[in-house]
């Protein structure tokens, strides 16, 4: 039994190992966030629910059917008896039936509306495209939360492992001085320095470990997964943007989603212009109904008797007090901000690309020279070390040389990082995060 619990805890055990550490690939992300969020579950919500406003509104075009029935209970009903005219029993007269039940089925259709119903489906199918775009808003908002929570991961994980291997450089820098300092070559004062040294690269180590920590958890949160730190898989990869000003603005203003949206809200006034000055417009109806009463054969109270009718209505609101004037109006004035609105938000879009083009190109440019800074630091440390092994240099132009290197790598990785947030920018500004496929692969 004992064996058996202990095989339990182990497997247990194991597969807590695994979850720790399992690593989430950008595409694991996004389909994480995707399936979990609230607001993408609320968003597609609407769009079933602006669909069934359209059903309603095409329901207008279908004759309208009531089935209705009362039962009425008369304490007393008015009578009189007079003889046969042929010499039998005398007749009686009742004035309805104690017992009173109407039945009837009243029928409405629209003959005519001046195309009211036409225009409110119009307005009700414009509403659901808007419901789709602004789902497709919200996939898009969150596509970028999930970028940014990702690379922040990564660059705080490469952080910590650069700050482990420039302390890896330090200890052996402290090996080194404490060898030429037992040998009497190094005074005390160079041995304490270096301790110092890598306390302090501890330090920061724990600084970075803790902001690693923050980041993994905020990626949780994006995922809805809250509480739960999620380490990511991949490299902050530096990969120049191809495309140029002139065809990146115009993808920009074709693809972007809120001027998509701007678009049919103008539909949406326009349809809206069109349903108000219906508002004082004839219209024609047909109407019939057939009915089942008993109590009106005086003869026969008791019997039921049908009937039915039909006909046909017109109506014509001659004045309605302005009230269509004024609808027509307003509906003209939210076209006239719709439009203003769209005017502003072509020319944030125009220098939103610029700016974020400004960016990437001043981080692609640094990027390079970065690079070769890195080479450089590497070589002189690398020299730095052997000379100060051979006594041909301070211990300060050591740990000089080997800061130089580690400002070097983070100042690369930095720039690297920047580019890719200003390339997430961009993706924003232009409605399509297409160039992070590669990351998808």
């Amino acid at each position: 039994m004992n064996k058996l619990y202990l095989v339990f805890l182990s497997v247990f055990l194991l597969w807590i190992g695994l979850q720790a550490a399992e690593k989430y690939t950008l595409s694991q992300c996004l389909q994480q966030a995707y399936e979990k969020s609230h607001l993408l579950r609320a968003a597609k919500l609407e769009i079933q629910s602006t669909n069934k406003k359209v059903l309603t509104a095409k329901g207008q075009n279908y004759p309208l059917l009531n089935l209705g029935a009362t039962y009425t209970r008369i304490g007393e009903i008015s009578s009189f008896t007079f003889p046969s005219p042929t010499g039998g029993p005398p007749r009686k007269l009742s004035f309805g039936t104690p017992n009173r039940v109407n039945a009837s089925a009243n029928l409405q259709y629209p003959l005519f509306t001046w195309w009211r119903i036409q225009n409110s489906i119009r307005l009700a199918e414009q509403g659901e495209s808007l419901a789709s775009l602004q789902e497709k808003l919200q996939r898009l908002n969150l596509t970028q939360q999930v970028l940014k929570a990702y690379y922040a991961v990564l660059i705080n994980n490469a952080v910590v492992q650069l700050l482990k291997t420039n302390m890896e450089r330090t200890k052996k820098s402290l090996e080194i001085t404490r060898q030429r300092y037992e040998e009497g070559e190094l005074a005390k004062h160079g041995l304490l320095r270096t301790q110092v040294q890598l306390t302090n690269e501890e330090n920061e180590l724990k600084t970075a470990l803790g902001n690693q920590t923050n980041s993994r958890l905020f990626l949780g949160k994006v995922l809805n997964q809250p509480e739960t730190e999620i380490d990511v898989s991949g490299e902050l990869r530096f990969i120049p943007l191809q495309m140029e000003e002139g065809q990146l603005i115009k993808q920009a203003l074709e693809q972007r989603i809120e001027l998509q949206m701007l678009q049919v809200e103008e539909s949406m006034n326009l349809s809206n212009l069109a349903l108000a000055g219906t508002g004082n417009k004839p219209s024609l109806a047909l109407f019939s109904s057939y009915t089942i009463v008993n109590g009106f054969d005086p003869m026969e109270p008791e019997k039921f008797v049908d009937n039915w009718n039909i006909g046909v209505q017109f109506s014509w609101p001659i004045f309605d007090g302005f009230a269509t004037k004024h609808k027509e109006e307003d509906a003209r004035i939210r076209q006239k901000i719709t439009l203003e609105k769209e005017a502003e938000l072509r020319q944030n879009i125009i220098l939103q690309v610029k700016q974020a083009l400004v960016t990437i190109h001043q981080m692609e440019n640094s990027i390079a020279s970065r690079e070769k800074n890195i080479e450089l630091a590497r070589e002189v440390q690398q020299m730095s070390e052997e000379q100060f092994r051979n006594g041909l240099i301070s211990l300060l132009d050591l740990l000089l040389a080997q800061k130089n290197l580690f400002n070097a790598e983070i100042s690369h990785l930095q720039a690297v990082f920047n580019h890719i947030m200003a390339k997430i920018e961009l993706g924003k500004a232009i409605g399509n995060y297409g160039w992070f496929e590669a990351e998808l692969e």
